[in-house]
């Protein structure tokens, strides 16, 4: 009998190629192998034949959750058994995909949410998802292990009542960061000796030199990334873009500095392409003779890591861009464009025990505040270093426990014991706790 494990990770091809999501998989991936070596990962993907190449694992491709689904599960959650059963029976006639996956699910050893921002309202169909596939491995006597998720910021009543029904059920509830998620963590009911600051699961990503690097860069003047983004719709991009501009050019101008931008996500859609805002932003500042796109579709998640760690100084606006700067000891500041945006890095900050702002991209005094943080660097540089140091021992420990859960749970399900622990079976049909 093979053990397998189900990983529910927020991935696809080329074509939308994210590098945080992405890295949280390879990181994640390298972990698994590495301390629990027994289990078969088989990845959850939009684009399964990618998956498959990039990262040597079996994949499924990730279902839509039917509408008439919908209702009929995440509103009735009495016997859960029984609604499995008939989502089962549903599923084979009228959502093939859906039943594939849920089959796959119920073979499984364990099933394993990946970190990121998926357990948020902003991403309601990602919630929803992962929501069903929990409940219904908890249906099936599959445990559910989560692992560096943010939960909220936010959070609609609806989808705090779905994920109040099956995240205390999981065997461990790890998230990445001990403010917001914690909280709503245990408002959802989940008990304190399940949930655990576990940290991003890409903090631990092994960075890897490409093939080579951007021209023009890494010689002899200072380097700065930029790794940005424009989110909202296309009246928000166009005014974010404003305000980008405005707020960073002067600055950028004023440098005796190459400047490189870091692009994090790659898309078929133009406006969700970092590397066409970056020719955008260039026209605009100015700087097209002087910014540098590492726009290479050979580079991956671990490449734009280690093009981060070359860097001197670094602002960005995406997570993952302050995760790679934060563990390669490079000085960084993390710019908030929204109120999901703050929250994250603040997060992560608190994480790190770091006490720095995130400014507004908005905000009249950002410019000073960069221009600032570039002039003592150094020291930034430093605190960083240090934070990562005493942080990475915390980590490594964590996860090790995280591990022996999962080596406990292998070794059941081989043996053929049944893995709930008395009441999860139950928990997943009775209301959540009053706060």
């Amino acid at each position: 009998m093979t053990a397998t494990a189900f990983l529910v990770a927020d991935v696809a091809g080329l074509s939308h190629y994210h590098v945080g999501d992405e890295a949280i998989l390879t990181a994640r991936l390298a972990w698994l192998r590495r301390t629990v070596p027994e289990l078969k990962p088989v990845v959850l993907s939009e684009d399964p034949d990618f998956t498959e190449r990039e990262h040597g694992v079996a994949s499924l491709a990730e279902p839509k959750v039917p509408r008439w689904l919908d209702p009929f599960w995440f509103k009735q959650w009495k016997h859960p058994l029984l609604r499995a059963r008939v989502v089962e029976v549903l599923c084979k006639a009228y959502s093939p995909a859906l039943g594939k996956v849920l089959d796959e699910v119920r073979r499984a050893s364990v099933l394993t949410i990946c970190g990121g921002g998926t357990l948020t309202s902003r991403y309601g169909a990602l919630l929803r998802l992962r929501s069903l596939l929990a409940g219904y491995a908890l249906a099936r006597d599959v445990p559910v292990v989560v692992t560096g998720q943010q939960i909220g910021p936010l959070l609609s009543e609806q989808d705090e009542a779905i994920l109040g029904h099956w995240l205390p059920s999981a065997k461990r509830v790890g998230v990445r960061d001990p403010d917001i998620s914690v909280q709503l963590g245990f408002r959802v009911g989940v008990p304190a000796d399940r949930l655990v600051v576990t940290g991003d699961d890409a903090l631990d990503l092994v960075p890897m030199s490409p093939a080579f690097l951007p021209q023009r860069c890494f010689g002899v003047r200072p380097c700065v990334g930029l790794s940005l983004h424009l989110p909202g719709n296309r009246a928000e991009r166009s005014q974010r873009l404003v305000e980008m501009v405005q707020s960073l050019a002067p600055w950028l101008r004023s440098l005796d500095a190459d400047i490189l931008w870091l692009p994090h996500l790659r898309s078929s859609v133009p406006h969700r392409c970092d590397v066409h805002l970056a020719r955008d932003f260039a026209e605009a500042t100015g700087l097209v003779g002087r910014l540098v796109v590492a726009d290479s579709p050979d580079y991956r998640d671990r490449h734009i890591k280690y093009l981060t760690g070359l860097c001197d100084f670094v602002v960005s606006t995406r997570y993952h861009g302050v995760v790679f700067a934060l563990t390669s000891g490079v000085p960084v500041v993390g710019v908030s464009q929204d109120d999901d945006t703050e929250a994250k890095i603040k997060g992560l900050y608190a994480y790190f025990g770091l006490d720095w702002a995130v400014p507004q991209i908005r905000d009249p005094g950002m410019t000073s505040l960069i221009s600032e943080a570039w002039n003592n660097r150094g020291i930034r540089a430093a605190r960083a270093s240090a934070a990562w140091g005493l942080k990475s021992r915390e980590y490594q420990a964590i996860r090790e426990t995280l591990a022996q859960t999962c080596r406990e749970i292998c070794a059941r399900r081989l043996s053929g014991e049944v893995e709930m622990d008395g009441d999860t079976r139950l928990s997943v049909g009775r209301r959540r706790p009053t706060p």
